[in-house]
């Protein structure tokens, strides 16, 4: 599955990325989910400091893209 979500502009900054991803990582604990990956760009600051304010693991960057890992 795919977990997305946009904040609007005048939200940003706020802290609401690194809530909405804790949220949706609680939810796949309650699933008994053992690790989850996930990617973000690579010249996407705010998306990726979010995945790695979660505990993202840094595993690979192809092509202009990170790719991360999050022990649960």
């Amino acid at each position: 599955g795919n977990l997305f979500y946009v904040i609007r502009k005048s939200f940003r900054g706020k802290g609401y990325g690194n809530r909405i991803l804790e949220l949706g990582l609680d939810e796949l604990r309650k699933m008994n989910y053992k690790e989850v990956y996930c990617q973000s760009s690579s010249n996407n600051i705010y998306s990726f400091r979010v995945i790695e304010n979660n505990g993202g693991i840094l595993i690979d960057e192809v092509n202009g893209t990170k790719y991360y890992k999050i022990n649960l």
